[in-house]
């Protein structure tokens, strides 16, 4: 597969994480529960989905790059942060009073692993 498809699997994911995640805060921050979430299994088995294929997608660009065999220190901090969005969905539903906050620091973190991925750093 070429650079470009692989650029395309994960910044196509890269919104549907950022999509549904902003979904469930945005959702969760008007006073919505859990339990009253008619779309809930949708939205996150897109999470689950764009999240792998963010995954799918950044280590196709890294095999295309060459940059495979030992991970550059950046990629390392990319990883951290899509392990941290991975789970912040569980604090979404268990700290809905701190969703609005949630939609903030996944747009910092997002700006973070983007910069990172242009600038590398490290």
């Amino acid at each position: 597969m070429s650079y470009d498809f692989y650029r395309i699997i994960h910044l196509t994911s890269v919104m549907g994480v950022f999509l549904s995640m902003g979904g469930m805060a945005i959702y969760m921050s008007a006073g919505g529960t859990k339990a009253s979430f008619g779309t809930r299994k949708f939205v996150s088995i897109v999470h689950g989905i764009a999240l792998f294929m963010v995954l799918v997608g950044g280590f196709g660009l890294l095999a295309r790059l060459g940059l495979v065999q030992s991970l550059p220190g950046w990629v390392i901090a990319k990883l951290i942060i899509w392990i941290i969005i991975g789970g912040l969905p569980t604090l979404i539903y268990k700290k809905p009073k701190y969703a609005k906050h949630i939609f903030i620091a996944i747009w910092v973190l997002g700006a973070i692993a983007a910069t990172l991925a242009r600038l590398k750093p490290f």
